[in-house]
Formats: structure tokens, sequence, C-alpha cells
């Protein structure tokens, strides 16, 4: 399993900041799901810790296989970082994940609106 929470570094004159990110893996399945759970736990976690921060960039380029309880944690967890107040930007989601949102009808539950940067 390849998810990746970024923090870089980022100065801007005097104030520092860490900015948080996640990137998905190719693979969105039930073999990966367990893993998936808690490396978006960690992302939720360093998401606590930093709570000047009101974004997260999804870096979702990679996705070419998505099932069903792949989706189902891509949910749950838009769903968890909204309840916090956090929105989601999708970095060019791949064309698997629009259409595999769209055909389920849950683009408008991902925040995966068609002016998302397409791959």
């Amino acid at each position: 399993m390849d998810i990746a929470v970024d923090l870089n570094a980022e100065t801007t004159d005097t104030l520092t900041h860490e900015q948080v990110a996640l990137s998905l893996p190719a693979e969105l399945g039930i073999y990966a799901a367990a893993e998936m759970h808690r490396d978006m736990t960690s992302v939720l976690d360093a998401l606590t810790a930093h709570p000047e921060q009101d974004a997260l960039n999804i870096d979702a380029h990679r996705v070419d296989t998505l099932d069903a309880s792949g989706v189902q944690l891509l949910v749950a967890f838009t769903g968890e970082l909204h309840g916090r107040g956090i929105s989601v930007r999708w970095v060019s989601p791949s064309r698997t994940l629009r259409d595999s949102a769209q055909r389920l009808g849950v683009s408008g539950m991902l925040h995966l609106h068609a002016d998302s940067s397409a791959a």
C-alpha cells in the first residue's frame, strides 16, 4: 500500500506551517481497505495537530482500480473531513475515480465535481 501523507514545511514571510496532503494509490479495493483506513486515520490525526489547515489536497491521479469498499472509505473519509470543517481539494482525479463516483451516485458526497482538475 502506498497511500502517502505528506507534511511539507512551507515558509511564508515569518510564518511557518506544515501542509498535510494525501496521495492515493493505484488500487483502492477490499484487500487494501484495512491499511487505507489506518492511513486515513493518520491523516486525520495530522490534521488535528494542524488546526489552522482548512483544506486537504487529495492527489488521485494514480487511481486505476476502485471497488465498493474503496468508495465507502472515501465517502466516510471526506464526510469526516467536512464534519471537521475541512474542505477537500481533489488533485487530478483519475477518470476511473470520476466515472466510478458518477456511476455510483457519490460524486456529491465526495465533493468530486466536474470542475475538479482532471487527470
